[in-house]
């Protein structure tokens, strides 16, 4: 009996038809994919009060200093969408996927996405993003002779990535979203297990697509003096990673730009 592939959630605005002719054009370099499309939310169109029902701004507001745009708010409920299908579904964990990536060159996908799913299919609650820029400790495990998975201390990007069932069940079980899509240090804070492929094997087309959910309004995020217990953890945790990387404990990785 043939093997299902490995569900993928595809986040698309279903205006968006170019975008999802490409990205369906990029997918298709991998063979072991299960596709299924999730309208992406619109937080501009939606508005305020509409998001209001889905997302906590009060208590992003005591967790954030400046508060997310609108359509940072709708990536978070489109990511959040993905996972409340992951958990109602039978799978073990998903691929994430935004519609505006590109796979470089003619990688062996299908052995390398095997090799990582690996990681994933357990018990414990696990993320590995395959497109991030990330601080670091230790020397990673080998997926093959090219490629590594590191464990992550603070990382970025949304861009594709696996997540197992156990963590999405962690992220999930914590209310209504107030944070931004890709705090990937608050989800390692709630229990969720953060890692990355490095180097990445996608690569992000912010060149050839702008945003269309709202990336493009990202804030610029500034620390301030804790009025809340989740702000104070946040403030110990900046403080450690700037420790250790000040002592050389902590390194960084970078994405290395991809031009087709």
């Amino acid at each position: 009996m043939e093997q299902p592939g490995i569900k993928t959630y595809i986040i698309n605005l279903p205006k968006d038809t170019d975008r999802r002719i490409c990205i369906t054009k990029e997918l298709s370099k991998i063979t072991c994919l299960d596709p299924e499309f999730v309208d992406a939310v619109d937080g501009r169109a939606l508005g305020t009060e509409k998001l209001g029902k889905l997302f906590d701004f009060k208590k992003n507001k005591s967790y954030q200093s400046n508060g997310l745009a609108l359509g940072e708010v709708g990536c978070t409920l489109s990511h959040y969408e993905c996972y409340k299908r992951l958990l109602a579904s039978d799978q073990k964990y998903a691929l994430i996927v935004e519609d505006d990536i590109g796979f470089k060159g003619n990688e062996p996908f299908d052995d390398l996405l095997g090799r990582v799913v690996q990681y994933v299919n357990c018990k414990e609650p696990v993320v590995i993003q395959l497109f991030s820029f990330f601080d670091y400790m230790g020397k990673g495990f080998p997926v093959n002779n090219k490629y590594k998975v590191y464990k992550t201390y603070k990382s970025a990007s949304t861009t594709i990535y696996l997540i197992n069932k156990p963590a999405a069940r962690i992220i999930v079980s914590a209310g209504l979203p107030y944070w931004i899509a890709d705090d990937w240090s608050l989800f390692r804070r709630l229990g969720v297990r953060t890692y990355a492929l490095y180097p990445s094997f996608a690569y992000h087309k912010d060149e050839t697509f702008c945003s269309s959910i709202g990336w493009n309004e990202r804030k610029k995020r500034v620390i301030r003096i804790p009025r809340s217990r989740m702000e104070l953890c946040v403030l110990a945790d900046e403080c450690i990673r700037f420790l250790l990387k000040k002592l050389g404990i902590m390194k960084h990785k970078e994405y290395i730009r991809y031009r087709e």
